[in-house]
C-alpha cells in the first residue's frame, strides 16, 4: 500500500467533472446506462426519494424506471463548483477487548 500523499492535478479536477457532466448528460437523454455508468458494482447510491441502492446494476434499474415515468422529460443541471482530493494516511486497526476477566474458582 502507498502511503504518500496524492497530488490532485488539474487533469485530475477534468476527470472528475467530466464524469459529473456525464451523469447529467446521461439523464438529459434519460439514459439508465449511461447514468450508472461511472458506479462500481459495490457502490452505494442514495437516490434523491431516499432509496438505498447498491452497485452498477440497480443504480441503472433504478434510474430506467424513473426515467420512464416520474422524471421523464426532465431536464438535470449542475456544475461542480471544487474538487477535493483528501490525503489519506493508511491506518492499521488494532481490536482490542476490554472488560473483567473472570476469575477461576
Amino acid at each position: 500500500m502507498n502511503s504518500q500523499p496524492t497530488t490532485q492535478t488539474a487533469a485530475d479536477e477534468d476527470t472528475i467533472r467530466a464524469i459529473h457532466r456525464r451523469m447529467i448528460d446521461a439523464w438529459n437523454a434519460g439514459d439508465s446506462t449511461a447514468f450508472a455508468a461511472p458506479f462500481t458494482d459495490r457502490a452505494d447510491f442514495v437516490a434523491w426519494d431516499g432509496t438505498h441502492l447498491k452497485g452498477r446494476r440497480e443504480i441503472a434499474a433504478f434510474h430506467r424506471q424513473i426515467f420512464d415515468t416520474v422524471v421523464k422529460g426532465s431536464r438535470l443541471e449542475g456544475e461542480v463548483k471544487f474538487v477535493t482530493v483528501p490525503n489519506f494516511t493508511p491506518l492499521s486497526r488494532r481490536t482490542a477487548r476490554l472488560g473483567r476477566r473472570r476469575r477461576s474458582a
